[in-house]
């Protein structure tokens, strides 16, 4: 990117932080909320320059306003009736909005940090031979033609029962009437769809497989759920800009301006989207494409940064931004839990909103118990996690590793396939952490399914690819 470019972007960063000042001093909601706009109206114009680089960033800030500050920016300059100043104090809403811009600064922070370190070395990175990574290809694709039909099945008893029994009613739990073994092999499609992808095969395999996911998408969205509808293309997006920039024989595999042909189209997508969210729980469908927009962003937008503050002094104090790694390796572990004398802790239940570690089932319990027990969440925000935690040094510390992270995950130089896998998984729910526990990312990654399933793939590519080497020797 050019440096002169750059530099009127940290000009401007620099700006925008004399203004918070001024806001602080002078404790003007207005002024901070412009600041928020231009902070993040800076940081996206960043990811234009070059979106082949900064592709996780943007789709980061896109997911940032749909599930944060969307609902603050409609309702101070679209619609003063979303109820955000009828729900909250002006003390609130001022402190909800100075989150949200600690977190953008720290991001960019962040960024910038990884982006200039990144630029001073030289890294090289081990490589798998080209031999292997056909192996690797031919048995992934092998798997994930295995775990496919499987995946489909799951996803289709899925809206069959959320169509039954109601939407927030599923997650009390339900008995599914697939085998144990069809929904233990759907769960690997999503691992063997990344190794598949890390191999860089062919553009028809690509869009074919690519095509596959989609579909599947499109299943899942009869559920009403939205992000697993709309996180699959953007995750098809993102990979193919990393193939774009991977590219060395000249093949286009997206365009820029695709992604203005996404921008125009999103608000009929969010529409859609959100008339499938009726349906979950039967509600009347009876918008026009406006309001379904609109409604969209009120009721992703669940301010749990307002939330969070407004309940400080009822909330525990159980420690929530790593609450979620805890409950994954110790608290939900028999082996770990009998050790420590720990008693694992049921979900949807009053202990495990009082002791137990989750900040998006706690702050459900107080605000709306009746939802909570009918088996429904507000979810969390890695920015209420931090804050109730660490304070406003918690929001800038996490806001900066995400930063960090994002560059990371998106201008990789390693061409090990199975780190490339593992680092596509953890963006894609990286990009959910605005409406996610802190290391969600990290808990919904490194799964007990994932880790095994990879260390079997792994073990067998080995000893194939030794036996047959040596068989051409």
């Amino acid at each position: 990117m050019n440096r002169k470019i750059v530099s009127i972007y940290n000009i401007v960063i620099c700006i925008s932080v004399i203004i918070c000042i001024f806001s602080l001093i002078n404790n003007s909601t207005s002024i901070l909320i412009v600041d928020l706009g231009i902070v993040t109206i800076t940081i996206l114009c960043k990811t234009f320059q070059s979106l082949e680089k900064h592709i996780g960033l943007f789709f980061f800030e896109v997911f940032t306003i749909l599930f944060l500050s969307g609902s603050v920016f409609l309702n101070f300059f679209v619609d003063k009736n979303t109820g955000l100043e009828t729900l909250f104090s002006s003390e609130i809403i001022f402190h909800t909005i100075f989150c949200l811009y600690l977190s953008q600064i720290a991001l960019y922070v962040g960024y910038q940090i990884q982006d200039f370190s990144m630029k001073k070395k030289n890294i090289t990175s081990s490589s798998i031979s080209s031999e292997k990574i056909k192996l690797i290809q031919t048995t992934s694709m092998l798997c994930l033609g295995i775990t496919v039909i499987p995946k489909i099945l799951v996803e289709i008893e899925r809206s069959r029962i959320i169509n039954e029994i109601g939407y927030v009613e599923s997650y009390l739990g339900y008995s599914s009437s697939l085998p144990g073994f069809i929904q233990r092999i759907a769960q690997g499609y999503n691992l063997f769809f990344w190794l598949f992808l890390c191999t860089k095969p062919s553009k028809k395999r690509t869009f074919f497989v690519l095509g596959i996911n989609i579909l599947i998408a499109l299943i899942s969205l009869r559920s009403g759920k939205r992000s697993s509808f709309i996180l699959p293309i953007v995750m098809t997006i993102i990979y193919l800009f990393y193939r774009n920039k991977e590219e060395k024989e000249g093949k286009i595999w997206i365009k820029k301006r695709w992604i203005l042909y996404g921008v125009i189209l999103s608000p009929f997508i969010i529409a859609i989207a959100q008339q499938f969210t009726y349906t979950r729980i039967n509600l009347s469908t009876d918008y026009s494409i406006v309001e379904n927009i609109r409604k969209a962003f009120e009721e992703s937008s669940v301010n749990l940064i307002a939330y969070g503050k407004m309940l400080d002094d009822v909330i525990p104090d159980n420690g929530y931004t790593f609450g979620l790694l805890w409950m994954v390796l110790i608290r939900n572990q028999s082996i770990f839990g009998n050790l420590l004398g720990i008693e694992p802790l049921s979900n949807q239940t009053v202990a495990m909103a009082l002791q137990g570690n989750s900040f998006g089932q706690t702050i459900t319990y107080l605000v709306n118990p009746n939802i909570y027990f009918r088996g429904g969440g507000l979810g969390s925000s890695y920015i209420a996690e931090a804050y109730k935690d660490f304070g406003y040094i918690g929001i800038i510390l996490f806001s900066i590793l995400i930063g960090v992270l994002l560059y990371r995950f998106t201008n990789s130089k390693t061409q090990n396939v199975y780190i490339q896998c593992f680092m596509f998984i953890m963006l894609s729910n990286l990009l959910l952490a605005p409406r996610d526990s802190a290391f969600g990312f990290i808990c919904n990654t490194f799964t007990i399914t994932n880790l095994l399933y990879v260390f079997i793939f792994f073990i067998f590519v080995e000893l194939y690819y030794r036996r047959y080497r040596g068989n051409n020797r």
